[in-house]
């Protein structure tokens, strides 16, 4: 469990959980999906880099597609926040 000091590292365990799971890419979109669930609450840039460093193991599928749209999103937030 990540207590509150270490919280922000739950991206970056996630996305290290969806390397793990590589193999099957449903598991590893679900874990990469919890990452940037994470960032949205947490922001990190270390985690977005390691979402983003996984992301080709999902290849040209469909969860790819919905990952890569949710980082878009993740980061035009971001943006606008900063901005």
């Amino acid at each position: 469990m990540l207590t509150g000091t270490s919280v922000k590292q739950r991206s970056v365990v996630l996305a290290d959980l969806a390397t793990a799971h590589g193999g099957d890419g449903d598991r590893a979109a679900d874990y990469l999906s919890q990452a940037v669930d994470a960032l949205h609450t947490d922001w990190y840039g270390t985690g977005l880099d390691r979402v983003r460093a996984v992301r080709p193991t999902l290849v040209d599928s469909r969860h790819g597609a919905l990952l890569d749209e949710r980082v878009a999103a993740l980061t035009a937030g971001r943006a606008a926040l900063s901005g």
